[in-house]
């Protein structure tokens, strides 16, 4: 027969304790934050599954944050292309104004300066900046997206008419940038500026040199820095043909460049939006699962919980007798 000693008693008592301390710590952690399986050792049936789970909302966020900053930048550009527009039909206008055979060489002077703020503002706009970055200027987003060309118009009267802004050339600047919004599903968050802007600056440089008094030789339409001053009144036609050119310039550039670039944004803005709304519906499906998988029973730890506290006083109640037995064995 074989005997239990003391001390096999007092080690065997202080285990049982042990335990149930670890159970009332448990089922009252479970009871607070009702999960069941904090880490891989309270379920190690379950913990794999909860680690996958974990991973796919953690894939899900990237993406979220990403497609944040895509939806933030394509706003920006979808707001850029509602001002072109307005500036090119504010440029039309004031062609048309001074395509009036009635107005004089000083009325269409006049209205050069503002075709020249015009064009300023086109320059503003394709150098806009996201984050400290030029978003026209695509993988050369360091870079300014125009800049002054160190070749001017020639044969010019104001700073404004021999002023020419050309894009950037470079490296990189007409790459298209792409951001990751899905696993495998990627949008384009930008345009080469030299497909949105070129036209539009180079009908409005045309229009404002045309009515300051200056012909624009051109290739294929669009001005290429030559050019020379008319002489009035007996090049009056020449620069009212001039002015009705470049309202087919700006047309085409507003019909072509910027409704196009207009209608891609959208497009690009609305991939997004339903992108955006699938990886909501997921990644909440996700957290339910994982809140099923992980999450604990209240009732059952509230149940567990009371069980394992009176099991530590009965346990902390024995311990006290057997410790106080053993210590009248050395009195």
């Amino acid at each position: 027969m074989t005997r239990i000693t003391e001390s096999q008693m007092l080690r065997s008592t202080i285990d049982l304790l042990a335990r149930s301390r670890d159970n009332v710590a448990k089922y009252s952690q479970e009871a607070s934050s009702g999960i069941r399986v904090a880490k891989p050792g309270d379920d190690a049936g379950a913990s794999p599954a909860i680690a996958d789970l974990r991973e796919a909302v953690r894939r899900l966020d990237q993406h979220q944050v990403r497609g944040q900053s895509a939806r933030a930048v394509l706003g920006l550009q979808e707001s850029i292309m509602g001002q072109m527009n307005d500036l090119l039909v504010r440029a039309k206008e004031i062609a048309t104004q001074g395509a009036n055979e009635t107005l004089g060489a000083n009325g269409r002077a006049a209205l050069a300066a503002e075709v020249f703020q015009l064009r300023d503002s086109v320059i503003s706009l394709g150098n806009t900046t996201y984050q400290g970055r030029y978003i026209y200027s695509g993988g050369a987003d360091t870079t300014p997206s125009y800049s002054p060309n160190p070749i001017g118009y020639t044969n010019s009267g104001s700073s404004e008419s021999s002023q020419r802004y050309s894009f950037t050339t470079a490296t990189g600047a007409t790459t298209e940038r792409n951001v990751l919004i899905a696993d495998g599903i990627s949008v384009a968050v930008n345009t080469a500026g030299s497909e949105v802007f070129d036209s539009s600056i180079q009908a409005l440089e045309k229009l404002g040199r045309a009515l300051e008094g200056y012909d624009s030789t051109t290739t294929g339409g669009i001005p290429d820095g030559g050019g020379a001053a008319w002489n009035f009144p007996t090049d009056k036609s020449l620069q009212t043909q001039a002015i009705l050119d470049s309202i087919t310039l700006l047309d085409t550039a507003r019909t072509t460049d910027v409704a196009e670039e207009q209608v891609s944004v959208a497009g690009r803005l609305a991939r997004l939006e339903n992108q955006t709304s699938i990886m909501d519906t997921l990644k909440f499906n996700l957290n339910e699962v994982l809140s099923n998988t992980q999450g604990a029973d209240v009732f059952e730890s509230a149940t567990n919980l009371s069980n394992a506290q009176n099991s530590l006083q009965v346990s902390m109640a024995v311990s006290g007798q057997i410790l106080k037995i053993s210590l009248l064995d050395y009195l």
